[in-house]
């Protein structure tokens, strides 16, 4: 049955091939693989899944989720809901984050709804991805760009404040295009009795807890104490975790750390003038078949232009399913073949639209 699991994850078995091909190709390289890979954010990354895992076994997302559906009556309403929370909240406690609360929170709405809602998860994707960008702590690579720029938190913000507007402004315009006004048909609300307060509580202190960590740095020395927790009260939560989808994240750091030691990637990249506009377009345009935390990462070392590879890197985490890790998060939750379709039905052309109009203000107003 796991085997078979693995031949359907096409993600994880891309990720472990490229990692074959590097490691025949470039073997020097298999010693320096540890070294990698983010630990800080793998482990950060298990505690979040843990976390959230546990507040979706708490059944409290469908009793929240039955409310909702309860007050809200228009399709179109739902889906600005949905999307403008996504995509400020992302901005608070990480794309991927909100991602991992907001899409089983969506299905949970899907019970009490008669017409597949799948569709609204393409646009919380979109919008974590894109309401991310504005804060240094919004998402991994703006926070290793961050770093690597050495500026202050309030000054990230105002530059990112543009770009930002932009996407949340063609982001509200797909939304309006793309769902009806009319009435949701909905199913009977069904009482929900088994639930766990208990562990809902333990979840949230333990998420406030941990973004409080993240922002000052210290996030690992909660990390033991979120496992421990759990381990203590609420073990079949670890039996529910996507621990695959934890090693897509691993295997990516491994692959494109590797990708740019390659003698000829390397070479190719410094004898690009990445600076400015080009540093926009490797961004945004690297992105789409790395994802745009391993194109920081590789770009960082080849540029010293961050404003403009922050924005390319922004942009770009919207497009291919690969773009970005909340995308692959919210298709992990989904399992539909026909929503990866759709998914890119929508996602291309944002990204293509956003790509346009923020290389034509590149040098005037940004």
């Amino acid at each position: 049955m796991r085997l078979r699991r693995l031949r359907e994850d096409y993600v994880l078995l891309a990720s472990l091939i490229l990692l074959l091909i590097i490691t025949i190709f470039a073997p020097n390289l298999i010693p320096k693989y540890p070294s990698f890979i983010n630990w800080s954010t793998i482990l950060t990354l298990a505690a979040l899944f843990l976390i959230t895992t546990a507040v979706k076994d708490s059944a409290y997302l469908d009793i929240v989720a039955a409310r909702v559906v309860e007050k809200v009556k228009m399709e179109r309403a739902m889906a600005v809901i949905l999307t403008t929370l996504a995509f400020f909240l992302s901005m608070i406690i990480t794309n991927d984050v909100a991602l991992l609360v907001l899409v089983p929170f969506t299905l949970s709405l899907q019970k009490y709804i008669a017409k597949d809602i799948k569709k609204m998860i393409i646009f919380e994707a979109i919008a974590v991805n894109a309401g991310s960008s504005l804060t240094p702590i919004g998402n991994p690579q703006n926070l290793y760009l961050w770093h690597m720029w050495d500026i202050g938190f309030y000054e990230f913000v105002v530059y990112l404040l543009p770009l930002s507007i932009i996407l949340l402004i063609i982001l509200l315009i797909f939304v309006f295009v793309s769902f009806p006004k009319k009435s949701m048909e909905k199913m009977e609300i069904a009482l929900i009795t088994e639930k766990d307060k208990p562990l809902l509580i333990i979840s949230l202190i333990l998420l406030v807890m941990l973004i409080t960590f993240m922002d000052l740095g210290v996030e690992l020395y909660l990390i033991p104490i979120v496992f421990l927790a759990y381990l203590i009260y609420g073990r079949r939560v670890f039996m529910h975790v996507d621990w695959s989808l934890l090693l897509i994240f691993l295997l990516f750091f491994i692959d494109f750390n590797a990708l740019g030691h390659i003698p000829a990637i390397e070479n190719f990249l410094n004898s690009q003038n990445i600076d400015g506009t080009s540093a926009f377009l490797y961004g945004a345009l690297f992105s789409q078949f790395m994802s745009n935390v391993p194109a920081a990462v590789l770009l960082g070392n080849f540029t010293t232009d961050f404003k403009a590879l922050v924005y390319g890197v922004s942009v770009g985490g919207n497009g291919t399913i690969i773009a970005s890790l909340a995308n692959l998060i919210a298709l992990r939750f989904v399992k539909d073949r026909k929503w990866l379709v759709e998914f890119h039905k929508y996602s291309i052309l944002y990204f293509v639209l956003t790509f346009l109009i923020v290389l034509l203000l590149m040098g005037r107003v940004l």
